[in-house]
């Protein structure tokens, strides 16, 4: 049941998401590692973004995600990540990943490190599934829609910029913020109510179901029309 009053729309989808989201920006802000199949992970950062970007991760440029992009997700948003391709480097990032690769075997299998088909594909589909509800998280304050103008910066360098002239926050502490509080503060800085990408969606499916319902209405009215002409 619907209930307009003056300019507000109350809509039941709307009040559920707008309860959720306000239980998951509280969570953005309680301090804690993120979770991929039981292995914990730091937040996605404007520098793990830029990272993933320069990899083409498919969880950043769209596409199916494979196993190469939980590998890539999982070390660079590892606490023990180091940058580069030094011995020092492969052992660490071997390390790290050695959990996620035992999720990918059964049991008697891992002693001879030999994957189970059935077992990988469920534990990487587990961990596709895991990252990309955690790349949603960190992007769902973001506005709908966007801007018109062409990109000319990284979203790095547009938060660093951002947030240097709002609160005056070095590079270095913008960089290593959770992408999932930055968009909060955006928001505030910015001064806006827009919708984000999911309220704009719940509100553009109703108004679409409205239009539908006015559409049939006119054209049952002219049906009668040229039935009683």
């Amino acid at each position: 049941m619907e209930n307009n009053t003056g300019t507000q729309l109350y809509l039941p989808a709307l009040a559920e998401y707008r309860k959720a989201a306000a239980w998951r920006r509280a969570a953005a802000f309680v301090p804690g590692p993120d979770n991929v199949c039981g292995l914990l992970c730091r937040p996605m950062t404007p520098a793990t973004y830029s990272q993933l970007f320069a990899l083409r991760s498919r969880f950043i440029t769209g596409g199916q995600p494979g196993e190469g992009d939980v590998r890539n997700y999982l070390w660079i948003h590892s606490p023990q990540f180091v940058p580069g391709d030094s011995p020092s480097a492969k052992r660490t990032r071997a390390r790290v990943l050695r959990p996620f690769e035992r999720l990918t075997m059964k049991r008697w299998l891992g002693v001879l490190r030999r994957p189970d088909e059935d077992t990988y594909c469920a534990a990487v589909a587990l961990a596709i599934n895991d990252i990309i509800r955690l790349v949603e998280d960190a992007f769902a304050d973001e506005a709908a829609g966007g801007s018109w103008r062409p990109v000319r910066a990284t979203l790095e360098a547009q938060m660093i910029a951002l947030f240097a002239d709002a609160y005056g926050w070095t590079p270095e502490r913008t960089s290593s913020t959770p992408i999932k509080q930055l968009y909060q503060l955006v928001t505030l800085i910015n001064g806006t109510d827009t919708p984000d990408a999911g309220e704009a969606a719940i509100i553009e499916a109703h108004l679409r179901k409205l239009n539908n319902a006015l559409a049939g209405e006119r054209e049952k009215q002219k049906q009668e029309a040229t039935a009683n002409a």
